[in-house]
């Protein structure tokens, strides 16, 4: 037998060796794997088969099912600690609980059946009080003393007047001021005494100058369409309380002179006649005197009259 052929038949057997080696260490039974911590239960002998739903878990076991333990709840509370606590619905026939089923959660009585909540105070500022106090009457005869006197105004002092935010707590009725000549207010006009030495005022420096120069007469009447008054700005619900209702604003639509003249804000405000001039000359004096001055150029609401009143402003008068 030559060499070549004894090597092909050693290599043939060894070949043959290692195939008998493989097949007897497969045939080994491995250890089975169990999950660590986790016994597996014995099924019971009476226990039924249950059918397998799943044809690729064949020969897989079974670990036991795991369910989350569910702590026990304290009462719900509806968030308000006036108000009762809300009870848990529970099932009276049975107490073993469904572990499978989310818990039931508890619910807080409706609105409509709760205990109404009883605020400590009201909300808002407190309201303004239903009287002026002895105090704020007593400083306001005394402002009216050292700027209104029997010599200079015919007046009529009045009652305090109180209405919710709006009133005074020393108002007059100014019928006149007695100037050279003598300018009647009419009708006669409610206003403060802070009120009555401002228009007098605007009257001795600005009016009476102005009806000399430019009409070559005297204003002897002031036609008032509106002094005190409770109400808002427009009479619109919507906006601030007006000044008419402290006393401190005055209208006035018509102005009369000593020569029987008639001038009207609604009828003279245009045009470049002494008359017209003369109002548009009276109202831009007023800007100095009084918070507010509103006429015909502000809005159609003064197109027929001008509005003075007291404001207090940082920035000086509020002219239109």
């Amino acid at each position: 037998m030559s060499a070549r052929v004894r090597r092909t038949l050693a290599g043939l057997t060894a070949l043959c060796c290692l195939f008998v080696g493989l097949s007897q260490v497969r045939s080994i039974p491995l250890p089975s794997k169990r999950p660590l911590g986790v016994d597996i239960p014995q099924k019971r002998p009476d226990a039924a088969e249950e059918p397998d739903d799943d044809e690729g878990d064949a020969g897989v076991v079974a670990l036991p099912e795991m369910r989350p333990t569910i702590p026990e709840r304290a009462d719900a509370r509806t968030g308000d600690d006036d108000e009762p606590d809300a009870v848990a619905e529970t099932d009276e026939e049975t107490e073993e609980i469904d572990l499978a089923a989310p818990p039931i959660p508890s619910r807080a009585p409706p609105p409509s059946l709760r205990r109404p909540r009883i605020a400590a105070e009201k909300l808002g500022p407190p309201p303004p009080p239903e009287t002026w106090s002895e105090a704020e009457i007593a400083e306001a005869k005394a402002q009216c003393a050292k700027t209104v006197s029997d010599e200079a105004y015919a007046f009529k002092p009045l009652e305090p007047v109180k209405d919710g935010v709006c009133g005074m707590p020393a108002p007059i009725r100014l019928a006149a001021l007695k100037l050279t000549p003598e300018v009647e207010i009419t009708p006669h006009a409610t206003m403060t005494c802070v009120l009555a030495a401002a228009l007098n005022r605007w009257m001795v420096e600005v009016v009476q100058p102005r009806a000399k120069d430019l009409l070559d007469d005297q204003i002897v009447s002031l036609t008032n369409i509106s002094s005190y008054h409770c109400r808002t700005r427009y009479n619109d619900p919507r906006q601030r309380i007006s000044h008419h209702a402290f006393g401190e604003a005055l209208d006035i639509s018509a102005f009369g002179t000593a020569k029987g003249q008639r001038i009207s804000v609604l009828d003279d405000w245009e045009g470049e006649a002494p008359r017209n001039k003369f109002l548009r000359e009276i109202h831009a004096g007023a800007c100095r005197i009084f918070g507010t001055v509103l006429g015909p150029e502000a809005n159609a609401a003064h197109k027929s009259h001008f509005h003075l009143d007291m404001a207090k402003r940082r920035h000086g008068s509020y002219c239109q």
